[in-house]
């Protein structure tokens, strides 16, 4: 079945890939010393998830992998939000919908965009008893990051980026 996968970059010029269940490790050769973190996300938009390796020579390799992009496995900076470092796949955290995501013009001081909420964690009792009671209330903000009004026009994909806090 389905389970996470540790991508980890090394000096020994391989990428190692660790599966979640049996623990076996598969590498790929990238000839170069690499220490930053692995970023994932569909860099194509073809529905895939995409690896995004960088090497102490400064280049930048991108692998794509057969598994199914989701934006909650996406991995696009190295903390997101106070979230940090968990994996938020089918248990919680907040995203775009995909008609939110596609590239289109934007004009005006407003832009809307429609999110999807994912809250599975459960709610214990001062006694430690798991309490049934619906998720939220949330308080969502989205800001656009790394680009400026002036530059958001330019191109043909303007970017937007949402900040992800579920508190």
């Amino acid at each position: 079945g389905p389970s996470q996968h540790l991508i980890v970059p090394s000096f020994d010029g391989y990428l190692y890939m660790i599966d979640g269940i049996t623990g076996c490790a598969d590498t790929v050769d990238i000839g170069e010393t690499s220490y930053s973190m692995v970023l994932a996300d569909d860099l194509d938009g073809n529905g895939r998830m995409d690896l995004l390796v960088s090497t102490m020579n400064g280049n930048v390799y991108a692998f794509e992998t057969p598994a199914l992009y989701h934006p909650l496995k996406a991995w696009t900076a190295q903390v997101m939000g106070p979230n940090g470092q968990v994996a938020r796949h089918d248990l919680v955290g907040i995203y775009a919908t995909k008609a939110s995501r596609a590239a289109r013009d934007v004009a005006g001081d407003k832009l809307q965009i429609q999110v999807a909420v994912i809250d599975k964690r459960g709610v214990f009792a001062p006694n430690g008893t798991l309490i049934s009671t619906p998720p939220g209330p949330y308080n969502i903000s989205a800001m656009l990051k790394g680009v400026g009004v002036h530059e958001m026009g330019a191109g043909q994909q303007p970017v937007i980026g949402v900040a992800d806090t579920v508190a």
